[in-house]
């Protein structure tokens, strides 16, 4: 009798045991994929950057223009006439 309740103890022991670390998997499981930080979370911020990288792309080209130009006196004129002539 003592012996059967040991194993029944030992049998409940293991299944609380079992459903704590399914639980606990299932918690982490849910925080990777649908949670905050989540792998969607990545993709949308990653996208974001991306676009922003491309703003900055074209913004780096224009400042680069624009030094260009400022640089020397000959270069304002041409940009001036080219960008009278667009008119």
């Amino acid at each position: 009798m003592f012996n059967k309740t040991i194993l029944l103890i030992q049998k409940i022991i293991k299944k609380c045991f079992v459903f704590w670390w399914l639980w606990i998997l299932t918690y982490l499981q849910y925080q990777v994929w649908w949670g905050d930080g989540s792998w969607y979370d990545y993709y949308k911020i990653r996208q974001k950057v991306i676009a922003q990288e491309e703003i900055n792309l074209i913004l780096k080209q224009q400042n680069q223009r624009d030094q260009w130009i400022l640089s020397d006196p000959q270069h304002q004129k041409e940009y001036l006439i080219h960008y009278a002539s667009d008119f």
